[in-house]
């Protein structure tokens, strides 16, 4: 912790906001986004790119 230059949860929603800007300019769409369940409303596409499939072992599990 004493590396850190502040809090993950700062880190955590400055990316996200970087990455949800790349969603919604890949798709060329507005999206509707609900940070309570971190998902996008009523959008399968979307939702689709908020991960990726990995390949095993490297597969990073549903629950962290």
């Amino acid at each position: 912790k004493s590396l850190l230059n502040g809090p993950v949860e700062t880190a955590h929603l400055s990316s996200a906001l970087a990455h949800l800007g790349n969603i919604a300019y890949r798709l060329g769409r507005v999206l509707t986004f609900n940070p309570a369940t971190e998902q996008f409303v009523g959008d399968k596409d979307a939702n689709a790119m908020l991960s990726r499939n990995y390949r095993k072992p490297f597969a990073v599990p549903e629950k962290v």
